[in-house]
């Protein structure tokens, strides 16, 4: 007889992961995040890094910056790469890519990065280490300011 694992499979991290894409379903991602969840976005030195504590921080802070330089009425794509762990484990590495396009000159907004997730008995996300490409975030945060200076 096989027990069921303690913590998300991979392919159920998959799916909620996935329900990251649109605004109809984030909010199924959402329940499956700890409201005191601690992330931090590894770096200091782009427009993203920093450490948050709770979901609702985590958001604002993600989508704010993100309206700085991303064009979101052009819609945003999120492709799920690979999910290694889960199921016996409670961690799991999460790669994904986005496909947008930024406000500053219809730029292709192309990013790649990885989250670290921690998952408790319960199946919610409580910590995130996201690793993101920090020499995309700054060329496009400086073409934005460029743009913005500019008037364009």
């Amino acid at each position: 007889m096989s027990r069921k694992a303690p913590y998300p499979s991979s392919y159920e991290i998959e799916d909620i992961f996935s329900w990251r894409e649109s605004p109809e379903t984030m909010d199924k991602f959402s329940a499956r995040v700890a409201p005191n969840v601690e992330t931090t976005i590894v770096g200091d030195d782009h427009h993203f890094a920093g450490t948050h504590k709770g979901i609702d921080a985590l958001t604002k802070h993600n989508r704010d910056r993100a309206l700085d330089i991303i064009d979101v009425s052009k819609g945003i794509k999120l492709d799920i790469v690979r999910v290694i762990g889960g199921g016996e484990s409670p961690w799991a590495t999460v790669e994904m890519k986005t496909q947008a396009k930024a406000k500053s000159e219809g730029k292709k907004w192309n990013h790649e990065f990885v989250y670290i997730v921690r998952f408790d008995l319960d199946g919610k996300i409580t910590k995130i280490r996201a690793y993101y490409d920090t020499a995309h975030i700054n060329d496009h945060v400086e073409t934005h300011k460029a743009h913005v200076q500019n008037g364009s």
